[in-house]
């Protein structure tokens, strides 16, 4: 999940790229993507209330 991430944010490559690129299916990374981004939300949601709570 994390090398997809990367290879979509911090190489701007497209969904379709980085399918090819690990040999995967288009849905099989966009899927990871969004993962990804739902596991970002959660634990930016956890800082925050940390930060909120501690303040």
């Amino acid at each position: 999940m994390r090398e997809i991430y990367t290879l979509k944010k911090k190489y701007f490559l497209s969904t379709k790229e980085i399918a090819t690129e690990l040999s995967l299916s288009e849905h099989t990374v966009s899927t990871q993507i969004k993962r990804a981004l739902k596991h970002l939300k959660v634990k930016l949601g956890i800082i925050v209330l940390f930060i909120t709570v501690s303040f």
